[in-house]
């Protein structure tokens, strides 16, 4: 039963032992010079992801970039971090020679704790490599103790959330029989066949007389008219787009009609 005890014991004295190493390796004295709220990087389909940047700088050290995003932001940190530290390093700090520590937190449930990067420069200027050379999560006393300043753990007072997506709306539309694919048949094949040739289709699609009046003796599916009901259907949808019914009204609307 001590097992598990044991096992969030060891883990967590090797968080504390990788944070020390850290704070010995990267600790030093720094000032945020950037704190960007809508740090914004372009190429999204609708919006540029944004993401709140504070930017911690000093001569001499390496600069730390510690980024905070919620959901629904674009592409999040984790799959966008190359892209977003390359925009961080070209703008803000281009005359050092190595890339900003990446410093990152997803805002969502159950998930508190920031994730350190190192990740290097690539072969072009101001570009990162898509592997990084080690990784850790960290606490904000342990970030605040590497910069020796303060830092935010939140989204930021300036956080501007994008306008809500409106909700796809469903729309039926007529279409040509013979444009649509050629059925795979499920059934025997006297009563679900490959169906007839491309040109017989076209035929019967513009000429309508082609067509037999009542569909083969093979199931009462089959027996239907299906002209009929094609013309009775095509006649009720444009009657229904025409009104402006709404699709989950349709049902109902039919049935009345």
């Amino acid at each position: 039963m001590a097992e598990p005890a044991n096992d969030d014991a060891a883990r967590l004295a090797r968080r504390a032992a990788r944070a020390a190493e850290l704070q010995a390796r990267y600790g030093h004295p720094r000032t945020r010079v950037i704190d960007d709220h809508m740090f914004a990087v372009g190429g999204g389909v609708w919006y540029p992801s944004t993401f709140r940047l504070q930017l911690f700088t000093a001569p001499g050290a390496r600069p730390v970039a510690v980024v905070i995003q919620t959901c629904g932001e674009g592409m999040g940190l984790t799959n966008g971090r190359e892209r977003y530290l390359a925009e961080i390093w070209r703008r803000h700090c281009p005359d050092e020679t190595e890339p900003p520590l990446w410093i990152a937190r997803q805002l969502r449930r159950g998930w508190d704790q920031f994730m350190l990067m190192n990740l290097p420069a690539g072969p072009e200027p101001h570009t990162i490599t898509a592997a990084h050379i080690g990784h850790c999560t960290l606490t904000l006393d342990q970030i605040r103790a590497m910069v020796e300043s303060d830092v935010d753990d939140d989204r930021g007072e300036g956080f501007v959330p994008r306008p809500p997506e409106p909700d796809a709306q469903t729309r039926f539309s007529t279409a040509w029989v013979a444009l649509l694919p050629r059925p795979d048949p499920f059934r025997q094949d006297d009563c679900m066949p490959n169906g007839i040739t491309p040109a017989r289709r076209l035929a019967r699609q513009l000429m309508p007389r082609f067509l037999p009046r009542r569909g083969p003796a093979c199931c009462w599916y089959h027996e239907g008219n299906w002209r009929k009901v094609s013309r009775v259907a095509i006649k009720l949808l444009r009657r229904a787009n025409r009104v402006g019914i709404d699709h989950d009204e349709l049902y109902d609307y039919f049935e009345e009609q």
